[in-house]
């Protein structure tokens, strides 16, 4: 690791300018980061009804205009992409998306995926990233996909030379190979061949003090009105200034600190009742900090009117001086000061990543990566008790983030966390580690004889630890993983010691505050181009998610028939939720259900306010088996997310009917029975790799063809209404899986029949 340190700027690399050495030059930070903002100057700071939907074409829910709809993540956003040639990665996947119930349709096999770990950025754009995305729209996943998950044996590294090279002779941290999570989040960039994305504030997701807010809250249209805005401020014209401001903010209404700024001039002109509605303007716009407003010198002169009081108790106290953490969206483009924006010309979309396992090169096992997994799975909302570690040593690694470890302990124990720094590189002999930010080139995790609890994320800032192609050299970050650690980090290549090219000391505090493990750490990397992040992107262990008890045994019903869904409105929702006794370390209760969304087979449908009485009524519906995904979010800042999976049979049970040939007592689909539907899971169907096929006989009466799928891909098909089919183990890997029988009809339409349970044994 290099201990070259660079100045800091906070002036984002603008998509919209040249992209000259001088211009990618000016978005390099001037230290490793800024322990907090310095607002203008420092004061005290003051002290019903039923709802229906029409599922399939018709959704009918009490309307929901909020851009934060969709916002968080949850099992049916994300999509498990597969190498298609290897064992490992379709093994890896089986068992993902049977940990986290992942829908069939989100399951993508690629064919052509390069072998070697490294590969060229074309080669990244045409074998992988282009047919991702093709496929996602081709599925209709596009409207609330919001993560992109890989299993093994893809490509970690990408050589962008060919996309930099324009830029010309660059500094020396501008290394030329990407990661293959990085460049899959900055998406919009890679594929336009933009080298924007090399900028280390690409990421405008990420959170920055909240000072950030006003750097650019303009585009290409309003800067130059910006621009004259801050002159005149400078000229002292505070009312012609607060006007100008003003006219931008109704021009872009998600850019709330233009409205703030435009109250702050109208106080200063001595217009207050102006600087109070413009204020109160901004407020319902988006603006929440407090503390930022009590120390705003420019707001003086409004501290003892009454209505000026009033608004500052509706805010919301933020001492840590940060942008407030908020749910990942990935429909919304995010402006290059961290506002989303609805309109797509304003700002950059992102899609978030990691890679599930590597089990290649400098990787783990294949069965640890599992194990990884599955802890990673048992650890949501179980709010586990320990602390969190942040080691500073003398060595240059540890020293790159030091300047934001006060500012995080400060957060996590106000929070109720135990947080320390300590002088080792590792924490020794701790129980309960519910994180670790270290930084050592190596290390040796069960010497120190700490242990990592289930949910935790450790990452360590070195040069190398990202890399994968072998297991020489410097500790990789898979080290973490196979101590106990549901997600680490490392660089897949030499990236000096920039802290924008590796998670910030705030990723525990958003972690903490119920973030998922994607979220988190791509709140707190700002230049994530670089970063290898290996991990479940789901875990979350500190969530406090809606969890209603809904009942989800299969259904048998007919069409037009209604699945009643309770919602007693006694979870409380976050004003109050926030006011709950104890600290927020020891609150497990879970929060209101706010915004239902419904997916039908995988595919978006509408989101809507929740009503205590729903409703789901299924009309023009193929008969067999559907599963409906109800999506419940709450209204905290992260929009915590929780999916249950429905499941339900449409119509006539003999519709199709499927059963093992070799043993077929071990599952039937032959119809579906009262006994079926209340009854226990069957056993699966288990088979060895080695028998190397599976054979099932399917019936539909006044089928044209019948086949089986796994996941969203089609292992085989035969002619007619009765037939025996064969389905290469191979293709499925092992591990635990279901198939889906599936019957044609003259008229095109398909009938799926009960999913049937396989487990693969090697």
């Amino acid at each position: 690791m290099s201990g070259h340190t660079m100045p800091y700027r906070t002036t984002p690399f603008c998509p919209s300018t040249d992209h000259s050495p001088e211009n990618l030059l000016s978005s390099i930070p001037e230290a490793a980061i800024r322990p907090g903002p310095t607002p203008p100057t420092r004061r005290p700071t003051r002290t019903a009804g039923g709802l229906c939907i029409a599922a399939y074409l018709l959704l009918c829910l009490a309307p929901h205009t909020s851009q934060h709809a969709q916002a968080g993540l949850g099992a049916s956003d994300v999509v498990v992409v597969i190498n298609s040639t290897s064992l490992n990665s379709k093994t890896l996947a089986n068992h993902y998306v049977q940990l986290r119930h992942i829908p069939p349709r989100n399951v993508i096999s690629l064919d052509n995926v390069p072998s070697s770990e490294v590969i060229s950025v074309d080669d990244f754009r045409d074998r992988i990233l282009r047919p991702l995305l093709g496929e996602i729209d081709r599925r209709q996943l596009g409207q609330h996909i919001q993560c992109i998950a890989y299993s093994a044996d893809f490509p970690t590294a990408i050589d962008i030379s060919k996309d930099i090279e324009p830029l010309g002779e660059l500094p020396i941290y501008f290394t030329k190979q990407g990661s293959l999570n990085g460049l899959t989040y900055l998406h919009s960039a890679v594929m336009a061949e933009s080298p924007t994305y090399i900028d280390l504030l690409a990421n405008s997701y990420g959170r920055r003090p909240v000072d950030a807010y006003f750097e650019r809250p303009f585009d290409q249209e309003t800067q130059q009105r910006w621009n004259t805005s801050q002159q005149m401020i400078r000229n002292s014209e505070h009312q012609a200034a607060s006007d100008l401001l003003y006219q931008l903010f109704t021009e872009r209404p998600n850019q709330f600190p233009l409205a703030y700024l435009a109250a702050a001039e109208a106080a200063q002109a001595g217009q207050p009742q102006v600087a109070i509605q413009r204020l109160q303007t901004a407020i319902a716009a988006g603006w929440y900090d407090a503390d930022y407003l009590a120390q705003d010198a420019r707001f003086d002169s409004l501290r003892d009117e009454s209505e000026f009081q009033v608004l500052e108790y509706t805010l919301e106290p933020n001492p840590s001086g940060y942008q407030k953490a908020t749910g990942f969206e990935a429909r919304l483009p995010w402006a290059p000061n961290g506002t989303p924006t609805k309109d797509q010309r304003l700002g950059t979309r992102f899609l978030l990543s990691t890679v599930l396992g590597v089990t290649r090169g400098g990787g783990t096992t294949l069965d640890e990566a599992i194990d990884c997994l599955t802890r990673a799975a048992s650890a949501d909302a179980t709010h586990p008790q320990g602390s969190f570690y942040f080691s500073s040593t003398a060595d240059v690694r540890t020293k790159t983030r030091l300047p934001g470890f006060a500012n995080a302990i400060s957060s996590l124990q106000a929070m109720g966390f135990g947080a320390e720094e300590i002088v080792t590189s590792l924490p020794q002999r701790r129980e309960h580690v519910l994180g670790a930010q270290i930084g050592t080139p190596n290390f040796d995790w069960p010497s120190c004889r700490s242990q990592l609890v289930p949910g935790a994320i450790a990452e360590n800032l070195t040069s190398l630890g990202g890399v994968m192609r072998s297991p020489g050299g410097q500790t990789k970050l898979t080290e973490l993983t196979k101590a106990g650690a549901a997600g680490s980090s490392g660089t897949v290549t030499e990236p000096y010691a920039l802290q924008p090219k590796f998670p910030h000391p705030r990723l525990y505090v958003n972690y903490a505050e119920g973030a998922s493990l994607a979220e988190a750490f791509y709140l707190n990397v700002l230049g994530p181009y670089q970063l290898l992040i290996v991990g479940d992107p789901l875990c979350q262990p500190f969530s406090n998610a809606p969890a209603p008890e809904l009942d989800l045994h299969l259904r048998h019903i007919e069409l037009g028939d209604s699945i009643p869904l309770e919602f007693p409105p006694d979870a409380p929702k976050y004003s109050d939720w926030s006011k709950l006794d104890g600290s927020r370390a020891d609150r497990r209760t879970p929060l209101a259900p706010v915004t239902i969304s419904m997916l039908f087979d995988g595919a978006s449908l509408r989101a809507g306010r929740i009503q205590p009485s729903v409703k789901l009524r299924l009309n023009n519906l193929p008969a067999g088996f559907h599963e409906l995904t109800v999506r419940l979010a709450a209204d905290d800042p992260l929009s915590q997310r929780s999916d249950f999976p429905l499941p339900v049979w449409i119509g006539p049970t003999n519709s199709i009917q499927a059963d093992w040939i070799d043993h077929p007592k071990s599952q039937s689909t032959n119809s579906v029975t009262s006994d079926q539907l209340n009854s226990t899971p069957a056993t699966p169907h288990r088979i060895s790799l080695q028998k190397q096929t599976a054979t099932i006989h399917i019936k539909a009466p006044g089928a044209t063809s019948l086949a089986i799928l796994h996941n969203w891909k089609e292992l085989n098909r035969t002619p007619g209404e009765e037939g025996t089919l064969e389905v290469s183990l191979e293709d499925i890997g092992r591990g635990p899986c279901l198939l889906r029988p599936q019957a044609t009809l003259p008229d095109g339409s398909t009938i799926q029949g009960l999913p049937m349970e396989l487990e693969i044994t090697p």
